[in-house]
């Protein structure tokens, strides 16, 4: 674990990212790391709400949701506290609420549901995936990109939109990732949002002045492996009273669903 600096502690790796450092009373101390700016970035606020929802639940039950708020805009320089509410303890569902706060100021919140594996179908709606293989297509390799490409390896369909690359892009962990469930569900969740924002935009949209995530949200359907290629596609749904809506896929390789995203953005034009 990185020294802490007047409490705030900077992760080297994608790993330290969603390590915590345990307060009191289910509260946790979460690592900064500066993303294109000073503000925090928002998949790394939710992937370590939901490592801090996971610390308080047994390892039997699994992350298969989470529905949560961006408040404020987070600030990379200060220390980020996460606070655990034990909403539900349930036989085959747990539910946990985090909220994530700097200065005493919420900036997120989530809840979290977890669910004990139990036997059933297990099936969805099948597709071939109609996009270049992996290998063929150009690693994204903007110098100002960071954290992205320290962790993961990215491949865009598509040309880079300055230093973002929205969906759809093929992308794999660059290191390897121990066997955790809950480990690999929050880096989903932090991968959950590298783009998805832009896919929100209303096709031929005016021009925009700022554009900020409301709300977001990820259903976790199977077990995620980093290390292997996934295809993260998906598209605008709704463009309304500048509230743009997204819904985001990520499948595997061999075309299973492993995660459905969707996420709803602010857009408000040039000053």
């Amino acid at each position: 674990m990185p020294d802490a600096d007047d409490q705030v502690f900077h992760a080297r790796s994608l790993l330290e990212l969603v390590e915590l450092r345990p307060l009191d009373d289910d509260a946790f101390l979460a690592p900064t790391t500066w993303s294109w700016g000073p503000r925090l970035f928002g998949g790394l606020v939710a992937a370590q709400s939901l490592a801090a929802a996971c610390r308080t639940v047994g390892p039997e039950h699994r992350p298969h949701s989470l529905h949560s708020y961006f408040i404020l805009a987070g600030d990379s320089a200060k220390p980020l506290r996460l606070e655990v509410e034990r909403t539900r303890d349930g036989r085959s569902f747990t539910t946990r609420r985090v909220l994530a706060s700097q200065d005493g100021s919420a900036i997120f919140e989530m809840s979290a549901s977890f669910h004990r594996d139990e036997p059933g179908d297990d099936w969805s709606n099948p597709i071939a995936i109609e996009a270049p293989d992996p290998d063929s297509l150009a690693l994204w390799d903007e110098p100002d990109a960071e954290p992205v490409n320290g962790y993961f390896d990215m491949r865009p369909l598509n040309k880079p939109i300055g230093r973002y690359a929205p969906p759809p892009y093929w992308v794999r962990a660059t290191n390897p990732v121990p066997e955790d469930d809950a480990l690999r569900a929050c880096l989903l969740t932090y991968l959950s949002d590298m783009g998805i924002l832009a896919m929100a935009l209303a096709p031929g949209a005016s021009p925009i002045g700022s554009a900020t995530s409301l709300d977001h949200a990820v259903w976790f359907h199977r077990p995620y492996r980093p290390e292997d290629w996934h295809l993260f596609s998906g598209g605008s749904r709704s463009n309304s009273g500048r509230r743009g809506l997204a819904i985001g896929e990520l499948h595997h390789r061999d075309g299973t669903l492993i995660a459905t995203i969707a996420q709803e953005g602010l857009f408000r034009p040039p000053r």
